[in-house]
Parts: structure tokens; sequence; C-alpha cells
């Protein structure tokens, strides 16, 4: 995990397939952000590698806070 400005770079290992990856991204940010999975929504991107997230509960700034110094290659 990689945060850059406002870009979060993630590598999961979950396949695409049937939004396993999807959940996979949604269970490691809710754990490093502490928050349940509920709270974390995918705006736009499903299908795509590109994602737009909503957290809610947390502001730009608290979840640049959380992630930073967090970098898992």
């Amino acid at each position: 995990m990689l945060m850059r400005d406002d870009l979060l770079t993630v590598k999961v290992s979950a396949p695409p397939v049937e939004g396993s990856a999807n959940k996979a991204l949604i269970a490691l940010l809710a754990e490093k952000l502490r928050v349940s999975k509920s709270s974390i929504d995918i705006i736009s991107g499903k299908k795509s590698r590109l994602k737009l997230l909503r957290v809610h509960g947390l502001s730009l700034q608290q979840v640049k806070a959380l992630l930073s110094g967090i970098i898992i290659l």
C-alpha cells in the first residue's frame, strides 16, 4: 500500500472474480483505518482497477494520517 497525495495504490492477491478483489480491498482498508467494512463504499470503479472510495466517519485528512507511513509491497 502506498499513499501519494490523494491517490492510494494497493495490491491485493484476491482475483477480480465475483467481487472478491473488491471485498479484499475493503477488508484491508477497514483493518488499516480501524473502521467497519460497512463504513467503506466503492463509489465508482467496481469493475475497474481505478476506484473511488468513500469512508464514512473519516475525513480525507484522517485517512491520510492513518495510512501515512504504511508501505506494504
